[in-house]
């Protein structure tokens, strides 16, 4: 008796096909595709992959029955990955570039800003009587008038022993001292003198200027032997050599109750009392109007709700033209300067002068303008960043003050002295005597000059800037002058006095009138570029475009090359597990 085994072919139990009939219902796949991979091995996974996968192209390489088919689509997603990877280098590179972009916004909510007015004149002439510059009066031509110039004696109230001193036929005059020749000597790196002045590591050369040298002088209160030692056409190097303090210039400078006549903002009544005072050393006592300090508490911060010249600021001031002293005030007028409330104003820096006899009406726009930090950019917000700067306990921080405050600490450490009068320096003024310190001097002005003092300054991260626009009129007209005089005759007799014609008036009188042109602003605000979203979302459309890959596909990438990796795990396993037997 015979038996079958199961799975014999006689049973039926197998394919009753034979193998060539088997090959045959394949419909010729085996043919094409080649035989099935075995299940769980790499080419399983791929063709899993393949036949799962939402990226386009990627199935057609595998799937292509031709090769020329495989190596045509192999090409193109090879070509859209370079197109994606490319444009994805230029976007991120763009992103970590930093670049910016400025939006312009336009606002209808303003502050008036700060005004500061200083007389062009430094110290009054008349204050000057009795004190270290009373040489200046002698030099500066006594007070003698050519005949056909305004007498203005009357305005000057000195005692009688000073006027029989300082008559036009008792002016003294010093034994003239021998100009010295204008030579340049070039310091160097070789210098000893660098190192004395604590720049013994600068590599840098320069010319020394003569120009200060005075020869002989040995006193610096020697106005007449200055005078004759100048060497400069138009006085500057005597200009230099005087050397005010600030108490000095407090005290001999003109006064706000005399400078400020009349006032007004917005139409209505303000006064001399509403000025801050500061001193300056071009310009002496110089005064704030509006001006407001960090802690934001001053009651006269002013905001405004009207524009054109009707509105604003408006002042009739008394320059005193008598007062001034020629030597040092080669014009005669008003220094303006309009800044924000907050910053301490440097108006020989920026500004404008105004007339005598003129009406000068100023135009003002704001600009506001918002920065961002490193490293999208390289602004500061001052003292919080470790950046220091002039007057930083009651002002905020700007360029300028920051730079400055470089300049004079430098020149203090290094030369022992400084050409300032802010209160934060106890060293003394640099003497124009003193060859070494003005050697020095002029050294540090030098490397500063030249951007090379190594300040730490950037831009504020927030700014408010004004655009000017100045015009100007013959002011005050004929017919005004007569009313004008009654008005203000009464206050003092000197004005009483000037205000007899309308030379002497428009001699000494200057009308300044500040306002908004609009009450729009523009405010340019530094913004990324790129943010971390745009980037997502230019990648990801370039991904899409290209290649046909979106966030679920990259997870099918991530699930295949952890299959690889399962896959090559396991089949080490299984070969370190698996070892030969000996028949």
């Amino acid at each position: 008796m015979s038996t079958t085994k199961l799975g014999d072919p006689e049973d039926g139990s197998r394919d009753s096909h034979p193998p060539d009939q088997t090959k045959a219902n394949l419909g010729g796949n085996a043919a094409k595709y080649g035989p099935p991979p075995e299940p769980g091995s790499l080419g399983n996974i791929i063709d899993e992959f393949a036949g799962d996968t939402t990226a386009h192209g990627i199935p057609r390489i595998i799937t292509r029955p031709r090769y020329i088919a495989k190596v045509f689509w192999l090409f193109l997603v090879c070509g859209a990955f370079y197109l994606f990877g490319s444009q994805s280098y230029q976007i991120i590179s763009s992103f970590y570039s930093y670049n910016t972009k400025i939006d312009l916004v336009t606002r209808r909510e303003l502050n008036f800003p700060a005004v500061t007015i200083c007389n062009l004149n430094r110290m009054a002439r008349s204050r000057l009587v009795g004190t270290r510059f009373e040489g200046l009066i002698d030099v500066d031509g006594g007070w003698s008038f050519d005949e056909g110039e305004a007498d203005y004696d009357w305005f000057f109230d000195f005692s009688s022993e000073f006027w029989e001193n300082n008559s036009s036929d008792s002016v003294s005059s010093s034994e003239s001292v021998s100009i010295p020749p204008s030579t340049e000597s070039l310091i160097d790196s070789e210098s000893s003198d660098l190192g004395e002045w604590g720049y013994s590591g600068v590599s840098w050369s320069f010319q020394y200027d003569d120009y200060y040298d005075w020869g002989g002088i040995t006193d610096e209160n020697d106005w007449q032997g200055f005078f004759d030692a100048s060497m400069s056409a138009d006085f500057s190097d005597l200009i230099s050599a005087l050397n005010p303090t600030s108490e000095e210039l407090r005290d001999y400078g003109h006064k706000a109750e005399d400078f400020i006549l009349q006032c007004t903002f917005d139409k209505r009544k303000c006064s001399y009392t509403d000025f801050k005072v500061f001193q300056n050393k071009e310009y002496g006592n110089c005064f704030t109007f509006n001006g407001d300090v960090k802690s934001n508490d001053s009651d006269t911060a002013r905001n405004t709700t009207n524009s054109g010249s009707q509105y604003g600021l408006s002042l009739t001031l008394f320059i005193e033209d008598p007062e001034y002293v020629g030597l040092l005030s080669h014009d005669s007028g008003v220094r303006v300067t309009v800044h924000s409330a907050d910053v301490f104003p440097y108006p020989e820096d920026s500004g404008m002068s105004a007339g005598t006899g003129q009406a000068t009406s100023i135009g003002i726009r704001q600009t506001e303008i918002i920065r961002l930090e490193s490293p999208w950019g390289s602004c500061t917000k001052g003292s919080n960043n470790g950046h220091s700067y002039l007057f930083k306990n009651d002002y905020e921080y700007t360029q300028r003050s920051c730079e400055k405050k470089c300049l004079y600490d430098k020149m203090a450490a290094n030369c022992g002295c400084v050409t300032e009068i802010y209160p934060e320096y106890t060293q003394p003024k640099c003497s124009v005597l003193n060859s070494s310190e003005q050697k020095c001097k002029q050294f540090t002005e030098e490397l500063f000059n030249n951007d090379a003092l190594e300040c730490d300054c950037p831009t504020p991260c927030h700014e408010i800037a004004y655009d000017v626009r100045a015009t100007t009129t013959v002011w005050p007209s004929e017919r005004y002058e007569e009313h004008l005089a009654n008005k203000l005759g009464n206050q003092s007799e000197r004005l009483s006095r000037v205000l007899q014609n309308i030379t002497t008036t428009r001699n000494n009188i200057a009308r300044l009138n500040i306002y908004f042109e609009d009450l729009n602003y523009e405010s340019i605000e530094q913004v990324k570029a790129y943010t971390v979203y745009d980037i997502l979302g230019a990648v990801g459309g370039l991904m899409g475009l290209y290649v046909g890959i979106s966030l679920i596909t990259l997870v099918e990438f991530m699930v295949f090359a952890f299959d690889v990796i399962v896959y090559g795990v396991r089949n080490t396993l299984l070969r370190n597990k698996v070892k030969p037997t000996n028949q």
